[in-house]
């Protein structure tokens, strides 16, 4: 009788901690839905950009630059782990922190439950915003790959995802250094150093095999790496609040032109 009055109870907390790790993701996902999400949304599962017909696309053309590393670079060959689909390593990220999140809520006396959900959410949703962008334009333009597959060059996707992995999670990790080691010490320089080599290391070896595998020219890979970055830091910092940037991104004019600058805080 005991052992079952134990599992009876036993059940009752799983129940309700299950319940509640519902009304966590739940709470993460609504609090941070807008209404431009649904437009974005229905583009990244439909897969239907408007696009215009062939003839009626922006046709690109290509610098002297483009031509000369593409001639120096590219080859018809494969770079491993190119191979694997653009989404595969961003997305088995969010399945690992999603599983985590929710094993947390399950089986610890989590607090911060719905923070962590937030954060695996927006995560997610710099990969939705990313790979929308990158197909709206790629269904819009007009570039002939390096190895004349298809006209949709422009810009590389393996590049945007890659970088709008690497400067979110990158953002994250800055930030959870900047709470536990409010100081600035060698070690935390250290720390964010490893990461940032890591993370955006993984990245540029994405977009350099596009450049050998004969996929992209320089121009596709490095506006790709622009755009992920850049709506990975708009995503973070819309709705995470920090006033220590890791990353941050300056458009302006210098001398009547106009210029764009980084700038990496360790």
């Amino acid at each position: 009788m005991l052992s079952i009055a134990v599992s009876a109870v036993q059940s009752q907390e799983f129940s309700q901690r299950l319940k509640l790790t519902a009304n966590n993701i739940s709470q993460a996902i609504s609090e941070n839905l807008r209404w431009y999400d649904l437009p974005v949304g229905a583009m990244y599962i439909s897969g239907k950009y408007l696009a215009p017909e062939s003839d009626d696309r922006i046709k690109l053309g290509l610098s002297n630059v483009d031509l000369h590393i593409q001639k120096e670079l590219g080859f018809a060959g494969k770079t491993k782990p190119d191979n694997l689909n653009r989404d595969i390593i961003p997305q088995s990220i969010l399945l690992t922190r999603v599983l985590y999140n929710a094993a947390y809520d399950l089986f610890s006396k989590n607090t911060d439950g719905i923070e962590n959900h937030r954060h695996s959410f927006l995560f997610y949703k710099s990969l939705v915003y990313t790979y929308t962008l990158t197909e709206f334009v790629k269904n819009w333009t007009y570039r002939q790959r390096p190895d004349s597959s298809d006209t949709k060059s422009f810009f590389s996707g393996h590049s945007s995802t890659s970088f709008a992995a690497a400067s979110f999670l990158f953002l994250e990790f800055n930030d959870y250094l900047n709470e536990k080691m409010p100081e600035r010490t060698l070690p935390k320089f250290a720390a964010k150093f490893v990461s940032f080599s890591i993370l955006y290391g993984w990245a540029s070896f994405v977009a350099y095999s596009r450049l050998k595998d004969n996929k992209h020219y320089l121009s596709d890979v490095l506006i790709g790496a622009l755009a992920g970055t850049a709506i990975s830091n708009i995503v973070y910092y819309s709705y995470i609040t920090n006033k220590n940037k890791a990353l941050s991104i300056n458009l302006g004019m210098v001398n009547n032109s106009p210029s764009l600058s980084f700038l990496i805080s360790f």
